[in-house]
């Protein structure tokens, strides 16, 4: 289970899918609106890269075990709308 919040952001989330083959998880957003994530930490691994359109948004950052479970939280105001893609690093 994953679960996307948008905490009141006016932002739309649409076209969300996670690619268990490569780890990556992708999204649109439509406007440039703070977005806070809580995925289950099987999800995400510790060295990951956020970008939104290819650029790696100025105010971003990740917590592990998040209210005392196995939950990573990833919150990020993004430049502009468009294409958000969380990818794994190896």
């Amino acid at each position: 289970m994953m679960c996307l919040s948008k905490r009141q952001s006016p932002a739309v989330i649409s076209n969300f899918e996670f690619i268990p083959q490569t780890g990556i998880i992708s999204f649109s957003i439509d406007r440039p609106q703070y977005v806070i994530m809580y995925i289950p930490s099987e999800f995400v691994t510790s060295k990951m890269v956020v970008t939104v359109n290819g650029k790696i948004p100025n105010e971003l950052d990740a917590k592990n075990n998040i209210f005392g479970e196995e939950i990573a939280m990833i919150r990020f105001v993004p430049n502009d709308a468009g294409l958000v893609m969380i990818t794994p690093l190896s």
